[in-house]
């Protein structure tokens, strides 16, 4: 078959519906858009507003209109594939505060795993500056106290009690100590007043060995302290003791992710500081290891310290200065068919200019052209927003979309922004309608077919409107439906809704209506996946019969639910010629005739005599 050199299958389109000019439920949606925290430049599925808060964090006032676009569109029970955009001066924070782009787990594992610093954000953005990770280990049990000259050390060998000797270092530091020996040289240490690690009444018990020797040495003795778990700190007031019992050794570890409000955000207990330790499971209980997959918030890459440990994070950069080429970039991720699906594509937010807009706008349809299974949608530049005039608003919607200069099927242009309530700032936006135009088209696959149109007071109401920045008058509407721009529209009673249906086609075709596009991309995924069970088998009449039957089949179901009028499967001998075989080749021709959506009524009304029949009126 042309075009093709290895095995796989060819979905074509003929349009047998053109005429004179006249004035399977998807949900998954492309989305790139600049956000405070979460991965960067890779693919993250959203289902929730709830997963977009802890994934990519909150709007502010420079990503508002791409987080909301977002949001709403999940509103309507769609789902998202989101890609945070890329630019050079995005930086996580790091625990050496130098600042370091760490786009995702992929790129750390082969790049930052042995880096130079303790920690770092997961994420980039100044959100995790002040973050602390705060670590602990059975050291913090351990330690040298070296306490003042108490005379020979030989002398510490006659049975006596040396009493408030200070310690001058070592984990004891601070406190004073009874000790008291015993005729074999033996020592027991009593705390007399508390230092770092230790409380008054703690009995430290010492041998021979540990009292040293030779004229006017020190005393030093190796300690454990039965205090120091119980005053080891993680934040503020917060104690180790009050979530974990002790590290049971030197290589046993503890650790804690802290905010800047000293909040306890997640703890990882009982690790080991030895690479290669499995738990009972078989599972590595190394920290770093366990930090990387585990935690929410950081990464562990350079080897901590020993005892109770702080590092503080620092050096994170926001950025919103991106650039159409960044959008580019990030938009490419989507064009994979075979392995990424999606059923619509989002432009989101606008770009500082219009020129920048309409090059968003550009590639955004590209991507859904290309790909030849989605949507794009596309809501004018936020510029026209701030314009006095309904006339001046509705010439530059226009003036918008003549730049963008696309005619085709896989693409819907909307007429507007939305005023909305921010309740994570406490505040009102305006935010393009893309995201619901979309939504719209999932909510009726959700409630109806794909096949439906999702416009008017059935199905086409926007949620969480407060107004529109522009409203068409029915002359607006007019213009804007002859330039392909589906009007969004305020009606006293009715809301705020979508009024038209058409898709971004510039020629008069059934695909110039949202509803049949999107009948023939529902139909042909559908017959995409009867034909995949037809590669390497025997083209033979059997083999015809069958695929024709599961086609049949399915179109007599898409026949009941309203989705087209009559249809025709074509997969014999007639176009599956010996020249045709010969060549491994196999044709099927699908022949559909789609239903319409209403645009136009017209209603006459005729008054008539009292004595008039309606038969001699109506002539029927």
């Amino acid at each position: 078959m042309a075009g093709q050199v290895s095995p796989g299958i060819v979905l074509r389109e003929r349009d047998l519906t053109a005429s004179t000019i006249v004035t399977t439920q998807a949900n998954t949606a492309a989305f790139v858009g600049s956000f405070e925290k979460g991965p960067v430049g890779v693919i993250t599925n959203v289902a929730t507003e709830k997963e977009l808060l802890e994934i990519f964090g909150k709007p502010n006032n420079s990503n508002y209109e791409d987080w909301f676009v977002a949001s709403t569109f999940l509103s309507y029970g769609g789902q998202l594939q989101i890609v945070r955009i890329e630019d050079t001066t995005l930086k996580n924070a790091d625990s050496a505060s130098t600042g370091v782009l760490i786009q995702s787990a992929n790129v750390f594992e082969a790049n930052f795993n042995t880096y130079t610093w303790k920690f770092a954000a997961k994420t980039a953005g100044t959100w995790a500056n002040g973050l602390k990770i705060v670590t602990v280990d059975g050291t913090v049990l351990d330690g040298i106290a070296t306490v003042g000259t108490v005379g020979a050390a030989d002398a510490l060998r006659t049975a006596g009690t040396y009493s408030a000797v200070s310690a001058t270092g070592g984990a004891g530091s601070g406190a004073t100590f009874n000790v008291v020996v015993d005729g074999t040289g033996a020592a027991t240490v009593t705390v007399a007043s508390a230092g770092t690690g230790y409380a008054v009444g703690n009995t430290l018990t010492i041998d021979d060995s540990d009292l040293g020797g030779g004229g006017g040495a020190d005393l030093t003795f190796n300690v454990a302290s039965l205090a120091g778990w119980d005053s080891q700190i993680i934040t503020g007031s917060q104690l180790w003791s009050t979530i974990a019992a002790a590290p049971s050794s030197d290589s046993e570890i503890h650790v804690a992710v802290v905010d800047s409000s000293n909040n306890v955000l997640e703890t990882f207990l009982y690790l080991s500081k030895t690479a290669g330790t499995l738990d009972e499971q078989g599972a590595s209980k190394f920290y770093k290891d366990v930090v990387n997959r585990r935690s929410l918030y950081v990464y562990a890459a350079a080897s901590v310290s020993d005892g109770l440990q702080t590092a503080t994070l620092g050096g994170g950069v926001d950025s919103y200065s991106t650039t159409v080429s960044d959008y580019e970039t990030a938009y490419d991720l989507f064009a994979d068919v075979e392995n990424i699906t999606v059923d619509f594509v989002l432009t989101g937010g606008s770009l500082a200019t219009e020129v920048s807009q309409i090059s968003k706008a550009q590639k955004v349809i590209s991507i859904a052209t290309s790909r030849k299974d989605c949507v794009a949608f596309v809501s004018p530049h936020k510029g026209f927003v701030s314009l006095g005039s309904a006339v001046a608003q509705r010439d530059d919607i226009i003036a918008f979309f003549d730049s963008v200069g696309t005619s085709t099927s896989y693409a819907v242009f909307d007429s507007g922004y939305k005023y909305i309530y921010d309740r994570y700032n406490d505040t009102y936006r305006y935010i393009p309608c893309n995201g619901d135009v979309a939504g719209l088209c999932v909510q009726t696959s959700l409630t109806a077919e794909d096949w439906y149109s999702p416009a008017g007071n059935q199905r086409g109401n926007l949620k969480n409107a407060v107004k529109l920045a522009y409203t068409p008058s029915k002359t607006d509407r007019d213009k804007l439906y002859l330039k392909r721009i589906n009007p969004i529209a305020s009606f006293p009673g009715q809301g705020i809704v979508l009024f038209g249906d058409k898709t971004a086609l510039g020629t008069p075709s059934a695909f110039d209506r949202i509803n049949v596009r999107r009948l023939f991309l529902a139909v042909e995924k559908r017959v995409n996946q009867l034909a995949k069970n037809v590669l390497f088998e025997l083209n033979d009449e059997q083999l015809r019969a069958s695929f024709t039957t599961a086609v049949t089949g399915y179109l007599a179901e898409v026949q009941a639910k309203r989705g087209v009028t009559d249809y025709l499967v074509i997969c014999d001998d007639t176009n599956n010629t010996p020249d045709v075989i010969d060549r491994n080749e196999f044709v099927a021709e699908i022949y559909l005739k789609p239903t319409r959506s209403i645009n136009f009524i017209t209603i006459t009304f005729v008054a008539t005599r009292t004595g008039v029949s309606f038969s001699e009126v109506v002539g029927r």
